[in-house]
């Protein structure tokens, strides 16, 4: 079971110092902009942005999709 973590939280994992502490801005700006990727440097860029992307767009897309896969599945097996 995966436990859902807050924004704070997840900010802090992805720039190193908590959401709104003295150094947050320049600590993200130091991470991304020295990323080896852009893959890396888009992390670190805007974790808020990720966070709420992978919270309400991602999730329900992917829970959606196996939804409608396990559709497919019985209709074709004909149960």
């Amino acid at each position: 079971m995966h436990r859902t973590i807050s924004l704070s939280e997840y900010v802090k994992k992805r720039n190193g110092v908590a959401l709104g502490a003295p150094g947050s801005m320049s600590n993200m700006f130091k991470r991304s902009l020295g990323a080896s990727s852009f893959y890396l440097f888009w992390q670190y860029w805007n974790p808020i942005w990720g966070y709420y992307l992978s919270r309400k767009i991602m999730k329900p897309l992917s829970q959606l999709s196996n939804d409608e896969i396990q559709e497919d599945q019985v209709t074709a097996n004909g149960i």
